[in-house]
């Protein structure tokens, strides 16, 4: 939870540290698979993925701090995050929120157009 005290500047430094984290995570990610699947090296898609990890890392801390999760909790969450990169990510903070929210899949959406 965000502490109603903290001053304003560190809660955005906060977030900021937590983006730049994911986002240097997801580059990282995303060269360690090329390397591994022995493709290229895309920097346009290491840009990409480092965006979409600072984004996906942001929603990851932001739910840790909805639900009271220490700091730790919250890097390690965000790391990972960040390094499985945004399109795997969200994939789980989709069913984490949906959960939240009362919401279920309906069997119409899991078939492929």
């Amino acid at each position: 939870m965000i502490d109603p005290s903290e001053q304003q500047w560190a809660v955005w430094l906060r977030g900021l540290c937590y983006a730049t984290f994911a986002a240097a995570a997801g580059a990282l990610g995303y060269i360690f698979r090329s390397m591994d699947a022995g493709v290229p090296i895309s920097i346009g898609r290491a840009i990409a993925e480092m965006f979409g990890a600072a984004l996906v890392g942001l929603f990851a801390m932001w739910i840790c701090q909805a639900t009271g999760i220490s700091q730790q909790w919250t890097a390690v969450t965000v790391g990972i995050s960040g390094w499985l990169g945004a399109t795997a990510s969200i994939q789980v903070l989709q069913r984490l929120v949906w959960s939240k929210l009362g919401l279920t899949r309906s069997q119409d959406d899991e078939r492929s157009p």
